[in-house]
């Protein structure tokens, strides 16, 4: 698991999320697409609060296989830094 605060481009370790249902439901969807689709390492969802204000994407990813990702990204992966 990684985690990236956009804004900071710092790696996190912790992470508290809250949903509404509606958006607990919105991300099981986002969620099972992903495994189904499994187009790595290209493949990713976003996920909108109501007022577009707040977003989660979702990426899926295999160790070795960073190669499509954003650098940014792929030292996500590969160091968690």
């Amino acid at each position: 698991m990684r985690m990236l605060d956009d804004v900071s481009d710092k790696s996190i370790n912790m992470l508290s999320l809250l949903l509404t249902e509606s958006e607990a439901l919105e991300l099981i969807g986002c969620l099972e697409g992903l495994i189904k689709k499994k187009d790595f390492p290209k493949h990713h969802s976003h996920l909108m609060s109501y007022d577009y204000k707040k977003e989660i994407m979702i990426c899926l990813y295999e160790p070795g296989k960073n190669d499509n990702f954003h650098p940014r990204i792929q030292k996500l992966i590969l160091s968690d830094e």
